[in-house]
């Protein structure tokens, strides 16, 4: 299971690596157009921002799999060591929960938008709105992961506090 896990964050990795990468080229290509060959590409602003979004929703991901999110701890200290690993194990519940929602209304979004073209590409806008959905059943699996570690380090510290 760590294999795929592992394998998972790479893919995710490269997917906004490469997202951004052209995000930038598009623009970079875009503004050299414009003011050097006074030929602007009339799709950049919109890719450059559709690969912004998809880039962000996996990428709040790659931050719940980092603990890199704000948080506030000043209570969860105040609780004995045991305490926190539970409150840990309940928060990433409550986290889930909130994921299934996004999941369950952005499924509802990209279901509503699917043929309503964007202005330049005329891409549907359901598959910008799946940005939603999938970054949060990515994250879902992240967080399901954070709980089964959690979970088997419970019997590790109840065997040391024993």
């Amino acid at each position: 299971m760590r294999k795929v896990i592992q394998i998972l964050h790479k893919c995710e990795n490269f997917i906004c690596v490469s997202l951004l990468s052209i995000a930038f080229v598009t623009i970079f290509v875009h503004i050299a157009g414009r003011y050097v060959f006074r030929y602007p590409l009339f799709f950049a602003e919109e890719i450059s921002r559709y690969c912004f979004i998809w880039t962000i929703m996996l990428g709040a991901s790659i931050g719940l799999r980092r603990k890199a999110h704000t948080r506030v701890e000043y209570f969860i200290n105040l609780l004995p060591q045991k305490g926190r690993k539970y409150l840990e194990i309940i928060v990433n519940f409550c986290i889930i929960g909130f994921l299934g929602f996004l999941i369950y209304f952005g499924f509802f979004l990209v279901s509503k938008t699917m043929n309503v073209p964007t202005a330049a590409m005329e891409w549907p806008w359901g598959l910008i709105y799946l940005a939603a959905p999938v970054g949060a059943i990515v994250m879902i699996i992240t967080t399901i992961f954070h709980i089964i570690e959690e979970i088997q380090k419970l019997p590790a510290e109840h065997a040391a506090d024993g």
